[in-house]
């Protein structure tokens, strides 16, 4: 029989699929292939993912998250976050 304590969270996939375990506990992201087999709960914990840049000066860098992008890239976020709204308006009419 195989083991039940599988790490891996594709093993405890497989070891539903066979029938040989009934539920699992397990973090993966829920996708649509993944729902045409299993059935999912509702998650007991969230998990956040953070950025952490190093500062070798030592002073605060507040523009250590923007520096990594070209001007340009932000201008197009910029003109985004402005025509994107009229026009989500103009769709709900």
């Amino acid at each position: 029989m195989t083991s039940v304590w599988a790490f891996s969270p594709l093993s405890k996939i497989k070891l539903m699929l066979r029938q040989r375990i009934i539920a699992a506990a397990t973090d993966f992201t829920v996708t649509r292939e993944r729902s045409a087999v299993i059935s999912f709960g509702e998650p007991i914990m969230q998990v956040y993912n953070c950025l952490f840049i190093k500062n070798p000066e030592g002073t605060p860098n507040y523009f250590a998250y923007t520096n990594p992008l070209r001007n340009a890239c932000w201008l197009v976020v910029g003109i985004l976050v402005l025509v994107t709204p009229p026009f989500l308006y103009m769709a709900v009419w």
